[in-house]
Order: structure tokens, then C-alpha cells, then sequence
């Protein structure tokens, strides 16, 4: 009975440094890789689809291969397409970890621009 007890006890105590051990691992661990931008991929989608189904030179996708090229190559005001590619930084730089206070800063900016513009109105 002694010895069944003993053995427990190893075993739990094992158990329990294994997994504090696990949680401090995992915990010093961070991601510092970038994720895909979906607009960008979204276009190179699109791009392909209006291929396939034979829009040829009608395709609204044009060459483009990146979001800021299909910004570019649309017929809209420059306002617009300023706008547009302010957005499409501020996502782009959501998907990178490790510039995350740059996204904080643009985005103050963004919103602090927004505000005085309401305000004008």
C-alpha cells in the first residue's frame, strides 16, 4: 500500500512539472510571422476567374496581381483611391506582428482625421 502511494505521488508530481513546463513554453513563444493579406489574394482570385470565364479584355481585374494595382488601375477620383490605399495599409499592417504600434499610430491618425472631418460636416 506504502509503495502504490509512493508511486502516485512520483507520478502526479511528474505530471505536474511536465506540464508547467508546457505552459512556459508556450507562453514565451510568439508569432512573428505575417500573414497572408486576403485583399491581395482576393484580387489574384478574381483575377483568375474572370480569366476562366473568358472576360478577356472586359476583365474589371484587369493584370492586376495586388490590391494596390487594381486600386490603381480603377476609374474612380484620387481622393478615393487615397482612401482606398490608406485602408489597405492599415490592414496590411494588421497581419504583421511585429509592427504593431505602427498600426496603432496610423490608425489614431485615421480616426483622429475622420473625427475632424465630422465635425466639419
Amino acid at each position: 500500500m506504502k509503495t502504490i502511494k509512493i508511486t502516485l505521488t512520483i507520478v502526479t508530481l511528474g505530471l505536474t512539472t511536465f506540464c508547467q513546463a508546457q505552459q512556459t513554453q508556450d507562453k514565451s513563444k510568439t508569432d512573428t510571422t505575417k500573414q497572408m493579406n486576403l485583399l491581395d489574394e482576393q484580387t489574384k482570385v478574381l483575377g483568375e476567374v474572370f480569366n476562366l470565364m473568358g472576360a478577356g479584355a472586359d476583365n474589371p481585374v484587369g493584370d492586376a496581381t495586388n490590391y494596390l494595382e487594381l486600386i490603381e488601375n480603377m476609374d474612380m477620383s484620387d481622393e478615393m483611391k487615397q482612401s482606398l490605399t490608406e485602408q489597405y495599409e492599415i490592414i496590411d499592417l494588421g497581419n504583421d506582428p511585429t509592427k504593431k504600434e505602427e498600426l496603432k499610430t496610423k490608425f489614431s491618425k485615421m480616426l483622429g482625421d475622420a473625427k475632424s472631418e465630422d465635425s466639419k460636416n
